[in-house]
Order: C-alpha cells, then sequence, then structure tokens
C-alpha cells in the first residue's frame, strides 16, 4: 500500500470501516458502492460485450474503461479513446474508419484498426452525428472497417466501451439512434459522483499530494491537512469529481509553502456554499460571544502553539492575546508551549 496512507493528522479509519483504502492501478477507494462497481467492473470484463459507462464529467468513466481493459483477455492489445463531441463531423469520421490516400495524400489508418485486439472507448457517444452512427452501425453488423474513399472492407477484432455523462440525451431528438442504444446499453455501469463517495475524499487527497504534481525535485514532500480543511474539503458537492479534487491539489502544492493545509487555504468555491455550513444546534443558553471564546479556548487546546491556532482561527496573535485578556484567563495560557513552531 502507497506510504501516503500514513500521512497527515485524520485517522484514516475514520473514512469508513476498513483502516485502509483498496487501491488498484486506476482507483483508490474504500466507499462500499466503489467496491461494488469494481467487482461488476471486473466481471464484465471477461466478456465480449459493448459496455455504456455513465456519469458524471470528471467522475473516471475513461479509468473504469482502463480497468474493464486490463483485467480483460484484451489487455496485451491496444488501449485507444477518441472524444466523439471534440472533433468537428468529417474529422470524426476519418479518425473513426481512416481513409484511402491518393497520389497526394497517404491512406491512413483509423482508430478502429489500430485497437484491433484491443479496446476502444468512445468518449461522449451521444455527439457522434447520426450519419456516421449509420456507419459505424454498420461495421459493428460485418466486424470489418470501410475507409473513407474506399469500398474494401478491413476485417477488425475490437471491444467497445462507449461512455457519456448525460445518459438522457442519449435517447433525446438529436442523440442516438434508437436501434444503436437499445445495443449499447445491455451492460450499463455507472460510475458515481464524488458526491456519493465522500467517504473516499481523504485518501484521494492524500494520494495526489502524494504525487508531487509541482514538484520538479526528487524527493517527496509530506503533507499535512488540518481536520477543519479536510471536512470542508469532505462537504464540498465537487462538481467536477475527481478531477476537480486533483486540481485543488496541485494548487495547494503550488501555493501552500509550509506544506500544512488549513481552512485558510481553501478556494471560495469550497468555503462559500451552504454544503459546508456546519450543522450546529441551536442552544438558547449561549449568546455569539459565548461561543467564539468557547471556540477559541478549543483552538488552544488543539494546537501545540498560540501563533498555529490564531493560524488556524484567521486572525492575528495579537488578537489572539487581547481575547485572552477579554475573557480573563491570559495567564492561564501565558505559558503554552510557543517552543513548538
Amino acid at each position: 500500500m502507497t506510504p501516503f496512507l500514513q500521512e497527515g493528522r485524520l485517522d484514516p479509519a475514520e473514512a469508513g470501516k476498513s483502516s485502509k483504502p483498496k487501491n488498484t492501478k486506476s482507483f483508490i477507494y474504500r466507499s462500499q458502492v466503489m467496491d461494488a462497481l469494481i467487482k461488476r467492473a471486473h466481471k464484465v470484463a471477461s466478456l465480449k460485450s459493448p459496455v455504456l459507462l455513465v456519469g458524471e464529467q470528471g467522475a473516471g468513466k475513461k479509468l473504469l474503461a482502463l480497468q474493464i481493459h486490463e483485467k480483460s483477455s484484451r489487455h496485451y492489445g491496444p488501449f485507444i479513446s477518441i472524444h466523439c463531441g471534440s472533433l468537428a463531423e468529417q474529422v470524426l469520421e476519418t479518425e473513426l474508419f481512416g481513409y484511402k490516400g491518393d497520389d497526394a495524400t497517404p491512406s491512413k489508418e483509423g482508430v478502429l484498426q489500430k485497437a484491433d485486439g484491443g479496446t476502444l472507448v468512445l468518449e461522449e457517444i451521444g455527439s457522434m452525428p447520426f450519419y456516421i452512427q449509420d456507419k459505424f452501425m454498420s461495421f459493428l453488423k460485418m466486424g470489418a472497417v470501410t475507409p473513407v474513399g474506399s469500398h474494401r472492407s478491413i476485417p477488425v477484432n475490437v471491444r467497445i466501451i462507449y461512455t457519456t455523462s448525460n445518459e438522457k440525451k442519449l435517447t433525446e431528438q438529436g442523440g442516438l439512434n434508437r436501434t444503436f442504444y437499445n445495443y449499447i446499453k445491455n451492460i450499463r455501469l455507472e460510475v458515481p459522483s464524488l458526491s456519493k463517495r465522500k467517504e473516499d475524499i481523504p485518501d484521494l487527497i492524500r494520494y495526489f499530494l502524494s504525487l508531487n504534481l509541482n514538484s520538479s525535485e526528487g524527493h517527496r514532500k509530506k503533507w499535512d491537512v488540518t481536520e477543519q480543511a479536510m471536512n470542508a474539503l469532505k462537504c464540498y458537492r465537487w462538481p467536477g469529481n475527481v478531477r476537480e479534487l486533483k486540481d485543488i491539489c496541485e494548487r495547494f502544492q503550488c501555493f501552500v509553502t509550509n506544506n500544512e493545509i488549513t481552512v485558510k487555504e481553501l478556494p471560495h468555491q469550497i468555503l462559500n456554499t451552504d454544503e459546508c455550513v456546519v450543522q450546529v444546534s441551536y442552544d438558547p443558553t449561549l449568546s455569539l460571544a459565548d461561543i467564539n471564546r468557547l471556540y477559541i479556548l478549543s483552538a488552544l487546546k488543539h494546537f501545540p502553539s498560540k501563533k498555529r491556532a490564531a493560524n488556524a482561527l484567521g486572525i492575528t496573535v495579537k488578537t489572539l492575546y487581547n481575547r485572552l485578556h477579554e475573557y480573563g484567563v491570559f495567564d492561564r495560557y501565558a505559558i503554552h508551549a510557543e517552543n513548538i513552531d
């Protein structure tokens, strides 16, 4: 198991019943929903049937496709992906099927030929134009590719995995041919959004930080995430899913200089959201001043020095001293260990 699991303040057991996450080549997880998905994916890997992967953008559909490929008998063959919505129609057609050259232009193999013996992933299949869908269905029936400008069919043995971030679009007008959709939906796996597997977030954060995404140094830095910061990261909705989480960790490595990630280092979109409001019950016996006092004193008990407590609270040490005088407890904390910093 990778070393990052032992780093940081939080006990790894807090994220679930297991003390250690499961680690495949493509996924790190401890959640039951991911465990069930990986098990289903491994069963599907042994089949020849096409697979439809459904999930939000950034959730890991392409990684799951790679997992299926690597667990299949085709793992020795090529693994190729192409995004159906990122190319113009004519370009997509030639990229898929290739084209026959002439005296001025050499012939080109399409990805269907290049993936022969392996796996081809068609990302965002709902963006495939109708006329290409018709040609693709002919390929599926015949098991052979006809390059653009050619009349010769070339036999190809390739497994197709389809992905979509908007399954509803597949059945709407302008989506997929009904026959095509019925063919690809038979084996369907749904990749959960990060908001549905929040117990995986601490392990993913530790993993991404352990990669040193922005470091050109040969050694790995050790990172620490405070409990408050981790709680905020766990309650955020993550609309960009694991991809967004990885980007946030890269930002930490760019801008956090002391290798400790506190609430102050979190981006505004994580803090300025209703999901991250701490849920507490109202106590009519406590005023706001009472709550501030209790929270500040709790911070002093949690941190080994007033400087670190002040940093975590987002106030200066001078302001902290003023609060302690105001509360009449300055003398009690006067010998608070300052040499630890």
